[in-house]
């Protein structure tokens, strides 16, 4: 229950951000979260980081992050940043999964 606390928070402070920029906040998409939340537990099982191939907009992490550790990790990465600042992209599912003490975090967005 916790970790599908923190999708959502994650969600939030992607709006928090777009919002701070005069741009329209994302809409949750079921299909992105189901998708999210498949990735994160496949980077999870593999014990790494990686894209999918949806062909979506994405930003993964792992590490012992926090919703706002992530979210400045991402800031501070120009093409991530893109991703979350792209006022072309709407949509947004979110999922973080925690294996062996890492958090593995992954957001997609159309």
């Amino acid at each position: 229950m916790i970790l599908f606390l923190l999708y959502f928070s994650v969600i939030q402070e992607h709006n928090e951000v777009r919002k701070s920029y005069d741009l329209r906040t994302f809409v949750v998409d079921s299909q992105l979260m189901e998708w999210a939340d498949a990735h994160a537990q496949e980077m999870a099982r593999k014990e790494r980081i990686f894209h999918s191939n949806r062909g979506v907009f994405e930003n993964v992490a792992v590490g012992k992050l926090t919703v706002k550790g992530v979210m400045k990790l991402w800031m501070d990465s120009p093409s991530h940043r893109r991703n979350i600042l792209n006022p072309k992209l709407t949509r947004i599912g979110a999922a973080v999964y925690k294996y062996k003490g890492q958090y593995y975090w992954c957001v997609m967005m159309l």
